[in-house]
C-alpha cells in the first residue's frame, strides 16, 4: 500500500512541478503558500499547455485558409506603371514618358474547384475547431484528476499518520 501511495506522490509532485514555473512566468494572482483551487490548475494548465497553444495556432490556420478560398471568388486586379527617362531626342519626343496599366480578371467557370475548395477548407476549420475543444477537455481531466489524486493521496498520507 506505501509503494502504490509513494507513487502517486511522485506523479502529484511532477504535475505540481510542472505548473508552478507556468504561474509564476504567467504571473498569475497566487499566492505559492496557499493550496492551489482546482479552478486556478485548470486556469494555469490551459494557459501554460503547449498543446493547447498548438490546437490555438491551428485554429488560426484553418480559418485563414477558409478566407484564403473565400478570396478565390473576388476579381483580381493588377495595377502597374513605368517611368522612363531619356536624353536621347532624335524623334522630338519628351525626356520623361509615363505608362500605367490597370487590368481585371474574373474566373467565370472552373468546373466546380473553387466551390470544392471552400467546402474542403470550412471542413477542416470544423475539424480543428473540434481538435482544439478535444485537447481542452483532455487537459482539464488530466488536472482535474490529478488534483482529486493529489487531494485523496493527503488524505490516505494523514490516516497512514494516525495508524
Amino acid at each position: 500500500m506505501e509503494m502504490k501511495v509513494m507513487k502517486r506522490w511522485c506523479f502529484i509532485a511532477l504535475v505540481v512541478l510542472a505548473i508552478i514555473p507556468t504561474i509564476q512566468a504567467q504571473k498569475l494572482d497566487i499566492d505559492i503558500l496557499d493550496p492551489l483551487s482546482l479552478e486556478q490548475c485548470i486556469e494555469s494548465a490551459l494557459q501554460g499547455s503547449p498543446s493547447i497553444k498548438k490546437a490555438e495556432l491551428s485554429q488560426q490556420a484553418a480559418n485563414l485558409d477558409v478566407k484564403n478560398a473565400r478570396a478565390n471568388y473576388f476579381p483580381e486586379i493588377d495595377i502597374s506603371g513605368q517611368y522612363q527617362f531619356s536624353d536621347d531626342m532624335d524623334f522630338g519626343w519628351e525626356p520623361d514618358n509615363y505608362n500605367a496599366w490597370i487590368s481585371a480578371s474574373y474566373l467565370l467557370w472552373d468546373h466546380g474547384h473553387r466551390k470544392a475548395e471552400l467546402s474542403q477548407a470550412n471542413v477542416y476549420e470544423k475539424a480543428v475547431q473540434s481538435d482544439y475543444e478535444n485537447a481542452k477537455q483532455n487537459l482539464i481531466f488530466n488536472v482535474t484528476e490529478a488534483y482529486y489524486e493529489l487531494l485523496e493521496a493527503e488524505k490516505l498520507v494523514d490516516v497512514n499518520k494516525r495508524m
